[in-house]
């Protein structure tokens, strides 16, 4: 799966919305990235083509990106998200998946080692 990860960090509000106009329109313009992930204050917006179809909020200040970013990946290819619904996620549940999708790894890993 290709993406863009766009990090805004604490940028004011005017400019920020500015800035996010642009990423849609270069997101609905750019065909060779499938989804772009937007960083914005404690939330991750995910676009695909140019519309956000999931959100994840009450991300903590040390968050663990490796988490979030292998979590939404599965998520996203596991659900088949689209550009019709807006799934909303909180970080608690992407660490919950992680852990689980890891456990189901590790089992199979195991299986098939021995």
């Amino acid at each position: 799966m290709i993406t863009k990860n766009i990090n805004f960090g604490a940028i004011s509000g005017l400019d920020l919305r500015h800035k996010f106009t642009e990423v849609v329109t270069q997101a609905k313009e750019d065909h060779k990235c499938n989804y772009y992930v937007i960083t914005w204050n404690d939330s991750i917006f995910i676009l695909k083509h140019g519309s956000i179809v999931a959100k994840v909020t009450d991300l903590p200040d040390n968050y663990d990106e490796d988490v979030v970013n292998d979590a939404l990946t599965k998520y996203i290819a596991l659900h088949k998200v689209y550009n019709s619904r807006l799934v909303h996620l909180t970080y608690e549940y992407l660490c919950a998946e992680y852990n689980r999708l890891k456990n189901i790894h590790n089992k199979y890993t195991t299986i098939f080692r021995s």
